[in-house]
């Protein structure tokens, strides 16, 4: 099998070409160059042909610029090669003719893939929240209500039976895991009388609910008698309900110090390192949770790695930013360069699904550098507090968008990474409702 690219741009082209392909089972190919306007796959006496839409536009060598963005979403109409009714199409038109030995498509799904995994456009987009962050509103497919569609997975099934129409055999070759994790924010919740009384002022003024209030006087007198564990500390129960799905947590925790931004213990806390050792006893993982300033300060980043080495005696090869803060491509290169193997930072704040329209993992590509990273981004799917951010505190409704993601993952035997924190049992909407989570995972795990 032959690939021709249209011969601008070829690095952004090869990557996104390679990535997308390298989800499915392939004899050998070969990527080359051509002076045509049209991306070429040929095998034997067939060949598809996609418009080369967006690359081509790019006169100035610089397509990180406003006047690039997409403006509007179309849709690829229903053919027999679509995985769904439509195609989601941000560059080119829907066009789709066939032949008894060729296709021609109008749209250019290899820059829209590419759009979506370099994130590049929120180095366009100057919109920032509160936290420096990307907002969901921002994200296209949030804009256009798609945000629960693995676009990008459509488009690799969608090759796969573009390929065999050619005579190319391409099975998916990804199978649908579970992946849970916990970003440690918190140790404990009762530090002193102090943030006990915080708290329960809190239930009342912030929270309104004499419910709340009530549960964490009741806490409160238990852990300080001694009969129940603080709020927080709920390591064991979570560990214990991934072992009876069959799976390791993976505890994310952050080496900062207390006068640092939004951090609430220390990197030297005795508790800390009693954790992360028992954790480590029962088997599941410790990933690093890159404190909230570390995401684009370097050598902060390389020193709280020092920090994860020198005191706890861990090599962190996977983790996530603190409050999922993220710099195009910034974070991507410090992690790049201190030898990390795998993010989790890729995911949505206020809402669930797939904010980079995929949820297999990918190799990163450096749009400064213009070259593919030896890092792996496993984007995030469904964090417990941006869900209930997007459909307000209603189990049902929370169970329901979780079944949705879940049988989209699992359609495109893709990769569920959920983040539920240890202490969202101890306060708020999820507070003692370990049952629902155990039912959750037990669910998403089959």
């Amino acid at each position: 099998m032959k690939i021709f690219v249209p011969d601008n741009f070829l690095q952004e082209k090869k990557y996104i070409i390679r990535q997308l392909l390298s989800y499915l089972s392939l004899p050998e190919y070969t990527i080359l160059p051509s002076n045509d306007q049209w991306y070429t796959i040929e095998n034997k006496e067939r060949k598809i042909l996609i418009k080369d839409k967006f690359f081509a536009s790019i006169k100035d060598g610089n397509y990180i610029q406003t006047k690039y963005l997409p403006q509007t979403v179309q849709f690829l109409p229903e053919n027999k090669f679509l995985p769904e009714n439509n195609l989601v199409i941000l560059f080119g038109d829907p066009i789709f003719e066939i032949t008894s030995d060729q296709i021609k498509i109008g749209a250019d799904i290899f820059a829209s893939a590419f759009y979506f995994l370099t994130l590049w456009y929120e180095k366009v987009i100057t919109e920032k929240d509160e936290h420096d962050r990307s907002p969901d509103r921002v994200n296209i497919l949030v804009r256009n209500n798609l945000h629960y569609r693995p676009v990008v997975c459509e488009y690799v099934a969608f090759l796969s039976k573009l390929l065999k129409f050619i005579g190319v055999r391409a099975e998916l070759k990804n199978q649908y895991t579970l992946r849970i994790t916990h970003d440690v924010d918190m140790l404990k919740r009762f530090t002193s009388p102090i943030d006990f009384a915080k708290g329960a002022v809190n239930d009342i003024l912030r929270r309104h609910s004499i419910r709340y209030f009530y549960k964490t006087t009741k806490a409160y007198l238990g852990y300080g008698l001694g009969r129940r564990r603080d709020p927080y500390d709920t390591f064991d129960f979570l560990m214990d309900t991934s072992e009876r799905a069959g799976l390791v947590s993976e505890f994310n925790f952050i080496p900062s110090k207390l006068d640092e931004p939004y951090a609430f213990y220390d990197y030297r806390d005795v508790l800390a390192a009693q954790k992360i050792q028992h954790i480590r006893e029962r088997g599941h993982i410790i990933g690093l949770h890159g404190s909230y300033r570390a995401y684009r300060d370097k050598q902060l980043f390389l020193e709280e790695l020092q920090r994860f080495k020198q005191t706890w005696h861990i090599e962190p090869k996977v983790g996530r930013q603190h409050f999922l803060r993220f710099a195009v491509p910034y974070t991507w290169q410090i992690w790049e360069e201190a030898g990390l193997e795998d993010d989790s930072t890729i995911g949505f704040n206020k809402h669930a699904g797939f904010r980079v329209g995929i949820c297999y993992p990918y190799k990163v590509f450096d749009i400064e550098q213009r070259k593919t990273l030896t890092l792996t981004e496993s984007p995030l799917i469904l964090m417990e507090g941006a869900l209930l951010n997007e459909i307000g505190h209603d189990f049902h409704k929370f169970w329901d968008k979780a079944m949705e993601l879940h049988r989209q993952v699992k359609r495109y035997n893709g990769n569920f990474i959920l983040l539920w924190h240890n202490n969202s049992f101890g306060f708020g909407v999820f507070y003692d409702k370990q049952d629902f989570y155990g039912s959750l995972v037990k669910e998403l795990s089959k």
